[in-house]
């Protein structure tokens, strides 16, 4: 147990959480519309979605999030319940971690986390008696005293004592209901140990009794359970005057929750809500037709107003008073946490959500496209633009460097989409464009990577098909180059380098690992395939998994035994030895290869030539220029970082870091930005004037590379010296001395590396 943070200090701190973030700080980007649960304290409304928690304060509709970033303690939230007595919020996470918020702290119990355990470890429900809080759990039931911050008892209550799973857990009287995998199961509060199993039996009058029951809720003194067989056909069972009883029609479909409330009981179906009336004599249905956003309600919890606050999984939290009127709060942010690949330009960052199997088959995502830019996220997806309503799978991503508001999708099996401000600019696929079907089908397009040039022309693969290449003008033209039958086969992602050549990753177990493509070679001489044999590029490992260009013109690629990089590849057309090295490291006192042990999954280069690496078990790296220095190395142990499988990158001109993983999208902070080509006028210190309460960096921006940084007082005495990283240089407010400089004015005087451009820019500091 360990407190952590204080909770309620972020409330009043947190209103630009959302927007611009501080050098080495982090935000999240995840998806807050899927809400499956609510409480109510007061005047926050709590929620929460299943990778975080966000609140809104009803008094004045502020709405903040809540995730490892600032305070919470892990990431995916399986339930939260809220206990009015102690007032103490419980939050319980998917990997059965536990924080309580309480007294304006946040208290992590981290017991059934770090213990082993038999049988499945999830927290399924929360049910509070009195301070007691029982957990329904997937080996049995865990018993949380939350005025002692404790576990005070674990109960194994299957079979001799086996795990079994538990659900949820209801009480009537002295009587404790478990409803479980294995029948609805019953003991007597009053038992001496109802850690024994035996003191549990199992209730066999009620139907179906040795079958799975996954909801149990006592009513107003009735207990009412359901029944969940395989064919999701569930069945609710009502105990009245000793005897169980079909509550309705039975075996009509599925039944996602059941709770009690004080005006009604509510069932939760996939989407539509049913209220019945305090004696079960009646009930209504809620669904969404009619209404002015699709339902998929998860629960709702009645507000001491008259009005109702809903967790709905389409669409976040819902506030209703009669249940024909809503309103709607959603945090901004993508529409999904999937991601596949991603693009940057300027401020625009492009998320591709789809996907393929390792063997380069659908999966059939169909949750569009995520854009963002100047701080808001705007989603594509079937049923909000009918041009994407047949298409599935958007694995590749390009955004046009001479124009961020324009950017490119490919799907595995539709083609091409060209999106603008608006929307859907263009779908190309077979009759309106030069590419052409997989394998000789007449539908199939299946592009594996898309990407534009510095031209702005947009260049497209196509997998096993008799045309691999395509370019789209930017007035409009396709070209397309047919390559020969060895160039029938499934293709990847696609990179544009700064010589224009187009690089390919290939499906793991052909006899090239990339694909490199110049149109301006001779016919005959435009493909070259690239493996691990020495001569033909000698790559490490046996698969390519990410392509980067730095500012040097050298290759890395990422692999499933680390890294190589192809330091001449202008060889690769021209003669010369063009094959990949691998970067030996020192580690422990040994020389061994750079993340041999490691699949690296992405790789994007800073405005410093630094290399941000992904990968697939070992979280985020950051590596110096050359790759013989550890900058970072971030994990989900020890950084808000979700997930150690990084599966995308890429960084905005302002030094903000995308990090896509296989459970949402994350930012962090870098310093380096691009440089500028040559010092301008737009140089400039940010924050000007440094005001008292300032305790940051000092960025000074709009810099050519490694260029000289001299700050100074009025009297020309040196308190400062650097070089930028990338196009930014930073620093502390500090002099040479270590101490805080004082007020007054400083002259910061820039030089390129040669001396031979020059510019003077002031910062004022207010101490």
């Amino acid at each position: 147990m360990n407190k952590i943070f204080t909770f309620f200090a972020l409330i009043l701190s947190l209103s630009v959480f959302s927007q611009s973030i501080s050098i080495g700080d982090w935000r999240d980007e995840l998806p807050y519309r899927e809400a499956i649960a609510v409480a109510i304290a007061d005047d926050i409304i709590y929620a929460v979605t299943p990778y975080s928690l966000f609140t809104l304060r009803k008094s004045d509709e502020v709405m903040k999030r809540y995730s490892k970033i600032n305070g919470l303690s892990d990431f995916g939230v399986s339930t939260i319940e809220y206990n009015k007595a102690e007032d103490v919020l419980v939050i319980a996470y998917s990997n059965t971690n536990i924080d309580l918020v309480k007294d304006g702290e946040i208290i992590n119990i981290s017991d059934i986390k770090r213990k082993q355990i038999l049988g499945k470890k999830t927290i399924n429900n929360i049910y509070f008696i009195d301070e007691i809080a029982y957990l329904s759990c997937g080996f049995g039931i865990v018993l949380l005293d939350v005025k002692k911050e404790e576990i005070k008892d674990t109960w194994y209550i299957g079979d001799d004592g086996n795990a079994l799973e538990v659900f949820d857990i209801s009480r009537l009287g002295n009587d404790i209901y478990a409803a479980t995998e294995e029948g609805l199961r019953k003991a007597d509060l009053s038992s001496q140990n109802l850690a024994d199993f035996q003191s549990w039996t199992v209730v066999t009058e009620v139907p179906h009794s040795d079958g799975v029951f996954d909801q149990v809720e006592n009513h107003q003194g009735k207990i009412l359970v359901n029944h969940h067989p395989d064919n999701n056909l569930d069945s609710i069972f009502i105990l009245q005057d000793n005897t169980w009883s079909p509550l309705e029609i039975q075996n009509v479909r599925r039944n996602v929750n059941l709770t009690s409330g004080n005006r009604y009981l509510y069932l939760y179906r996939t989407n539509a809500l049913v209220l019945y009336q305090p004696e079960l004599d009646s009930s209504s249905t809620v669904s969404q037709n009619g209404l002015s956003y699709s339902m998929k309600p998860a629960e709702v919890a009645e507000d001491s107003d008259g009005s109702f606050w809903i967790a709905d999984e389409l669409s976040g939290l819902v506030n209703t008073i009669d249940f024909y009127r809503f309103s709607n709060y959603i945090l901004n942010g993508p529409r999904t946490a999937n991601v596949f690949d991603m693009s940057a330009q300027g401020n625009r960052l492009v998320v591709a959500p789809g996907g393929r199997d390792d063997s380069y088959a659908n999966v059939y995502n169909s949750d569009g496209v995520f854009s963002k830019i100047d701080g808001e996220w705007v989603n594509y997806y079937k049923g909000k633009d009918s041009a994407l309503d047949t298409i599935y799978d958007m694995v590749c991503v390009s955004v046009n460097p001479n124009n961020i508001n324009q950017y490119a999708l490919g799907s595995w099996g539709r083609g091409v989409t060209v999106f603008n401000s608006e929307g859907v600019e263009a779908a190309y696929g077979i009759s309106n464009s030069t590419l052409t079907p997989y394998n000789g089908t007449t539908k199939t397009l299946r592009i594996g990577g898309v990407a534009y040039d510095d031209a702005g022309s947009l260049w497209v693969n196509c997998a096993y098909s008799n045309a691999l290449m395509h370019r789209l003008s930017p007035t409009g033209e396709w070209t397309a180059w047919e390559l020969g039958a060895s160039s029938a086969q499934d293709v990847g992602k696609m990179m544009v380098d700064s010589r224009g050549y187009k690089w390919m990753q290939m499906r793991q177990g052909g006899s090239n690992y990339i694909f490199v493509f110049d149109e301006t070679q001779e016919p005959g001489n435009q493909l070259k395939g690239l493996n691990s044999y020495p001569n033909n590029g000698n790559i490490p490992g046996s698969t390519v998994t990410a392509i980067a260009d730095d500012l040097d013109g050298e290759i890395w690629l990422g692999t499933d035994a680390g890294i190589g990089v192809i330091y001449n590849a202008y060889g690769i057309f021209n003669g010369g030895d063009f094959d990949a090295q691998r970067i030996i490291v020192e580690k422990d006192g040994y020389a061994q290869y750079l993340l041999e042990a490691e699949k690296v999954k992405a790789i994007a280069v800073n405005g410093a030539n630094q290399k941000w690496v992904g990968t697939e078990r070992g979280g985020l790296f950051l590596l110096s220029a050359d790759g013989q220095e550890e900058i970072y190395h971030f994990t989900s142990e020890n950084s808000p970082l979700y997930s150690n499988n990084v599966v995308a990158i890429d960084i905005l001109d302002n030094g903000e870091v995308y990090i896509g993983t296989d459970k949402g999208v994350i930012v962090f902070k870098d310093s380096p930005v691009p440089p500028e080509p040559k010092l301008t006028d737009d140089v400039y210190a940010y924050p000007n004037p440094v005001r008292p309460d300032y305790n940051g960096v000092i960025a000074i921006k709009g810099l050519v590379r490694d260029a000289n940084i001299r700050i100074t007082d009025v009297y020309g005495g040196l308190v400062h010296q650097s070089v930028s990283y990338g196009g930014q240089a930073i620093w502390d407010g500090h002099s040479l001395n270590g101490g805080k400089v004082n007020t007054g004015v400083y002259l910061v005087y820039i030089s390129d590396d040669l001396g031979n451009e020059t510019m003077v820019t002031k910062i004022l500091f207010v101490k």
